[in-house]
């Protein structure tokens, strides 16, 4: 994280500037993303937000490394009845992936409990 600016005017110019060249490369395949009419909101999130917004040191997306040692990491159940945790941090895996796999995991919990299909 030590590569992005402190919040700020120098922050925000890296930030446009990073976007900017993953809209071009983006074009590459799409054009249409080259065209501002075609885009109505452009938004992206750095290292700095990721931080601000789950406190993962350092702004990490994944959460724990993923080592053999830490494969088997927090369980979707808890011993609190009712109560299950699906995120980035639990079972399956880390990142975006991980954390909707851990998600249909919680709710497949609940729903079988439930008898719903």
């Amino acid at each position: 994280m030590s590569a992005w600016p402190e919040y700020g005017d120098e922050y925000e110019k890296m930030k446009k500037k990073k976007m900017d060249e993953l809209v071009s490369l983006a074009a590459e395949v799409v054009p249409e993303l080259a065209d501002p009419r075609f885009v109505e909101v452009k938004e992206g999130y750095t290292p700095r937000t990721m931080e601000k917004y789950t406190l993962n040191r350092g702004g990490v997306v994944y959460g724990f490394d993923m080592t053999a040692g830490q494969f088997d990491k927090i369980p979707v159940c808890t011993p609190v009845d009712n109560v299950f945790i699906a995120s980035n941090w639990t079972k399956v895996s880390h990142g975006y992936g991980g954390c909707q796999i851990n998600g249909w995991m919680a709710a497949r919990l609940v729903m079988d409990r439930e008898g719903i299909e």
